[in-house]
Parts: structure tokens; C-alpha cells; sequence
């Protein structure tokens, strides 16, 4: 039988996780990507890294605040 591997953070571990990856996000779009967004993409790639599996694929197709993508490209 094979070992599962598995990752353990505190939940501070984590949030510095996330907020790292949040920045690094923000960064790549000179800071002029949604910092919400930002954070909440960074926190479902960290999550699935710790889970050891793979994140949603991104799309980046803006999206509405009913979550649903926006017809049409942004301008």
C-alpha cells in the first residue's frame, strides 16, 4: 500500500499563502486586476495545492456578480 501524502498548515500558514499569491496575481496585471477576485482565485489554487489537486481551470473572461461570465469581451 502506498503513503497519501499530505500537506498540514496552520490556517496562518495559509492565509500568508494565499495573500502571497493574491499579490503575485495583482502584480502579473499592474495592479489593476480586482483585488477580491485576486485573493478568491489565490485562495482556490492554494486550497487545491494543499489538497494536492489540480485548481478549476481559469478562464478570463470577466464575470458578473452573479458569477456567470460576461457576454462580450472587455474594453
Amino acid at each position: 500500500m502506498g503513503q497519501q501524502k499530505q500537506h498540514s498548515v496552520s490556517a496562518e500558514q495559509r492565509h500568508l499563502m494565499i495573500s502571497e499569491a493574491a499579490f503575485f496575481r495583482a502584480e502579473r496585471s499592474g495592479f489593476r486586476s480586482d483585488p477580491l477576485g485576486d485573493w478568491l482565485e489565490a485562495e482556490a489554487e492554494i486550497d487545491a495545492m494543499l489538497q494536492n489537486t489540480p485548481p478549476a481551470p481559469h478562464h478570463n473572461a470577466k464575470k458578473s456578480k452573479s458569477g456567470h461570465a460576461a457576454a462580450g469581451k472587455a474594453g
